[in-house]
């Protein structure tokens, strides 16, 4: 397994792997996941095929463990901001992979949404984003085992145009 940080926002705090967000006037994002003998890089990256994913039967507690994992998944720490005055969260019709935690905040000016998904090869995770002129606008993050690959739908008819293999297709 490989981990891959797209968000400035995930840091190692101690024993945590950590996201932090605070937008004001209330809005936050405070996600945590317990990280248990596995050292990251200076970068906060684990180092790959060294983790492992453990979580209680509901899945409401995760932790990073020290492990061997040779598989093509990838864990990604996924942050995505909002143009001015839009508006962010994660689409569950585009999304296949597994989202371990997430959370979406806006305010009048600012909009986030941070995520940890772990993604098997040929999963997607996909954001929706309302800009502050009503438009639509959807970004497909695609995972072939290698690397995340992404597609970008300017308008809600072009993403309803195509199901979700003719979307992976266009990657």
């Amino acid at each position: 397994m490989i981990h891959i940080d797209m968000s400035s926002h995930w840091r190692i705090e101690g024993s945590l792997l950590r996201c932090a967000v605070d937008l004001g006037s209330n809005a936050k994002i405070d996600l945590a996941v317990r990280i248990e003998g596995v050292i990251p890089d200076k970068n906060s990256i684990f180092p790959e095929d060294k983790f492992l994913l453990s979580s209680n039967d509901d899945r409401s507690k995760i932790s990073i463990i020290n492990g061997e994992d040779l598989t093509k998944r990838c864990l990604l720490t996924m942050g995505i901001d909002a143009s001015i005055r839009g508006t962010i969260e994660i689409l569950d019709e585009g999304t296949t992979a597994l989202v371990l935690c997430g959370k979406s905040i806006s305010t009048k000016r600012n909009s986030t949404c941070e995520a940890l998904v772990l993604l098997e090869v040929g999963q997607t995770l996909a954001f929706h984003e309302i800009t502050r002129y009503r438009e639509d606008k959807i970004i497909l993050y695609y995972w072939d085992g290698e690397k995340i690959k992404i597609e970008y739908f300017d308008s809600w008819k072009e993403w309803e145009n195509k199901d979700l293999s003719e979307k992976i297709r266009i990657l």
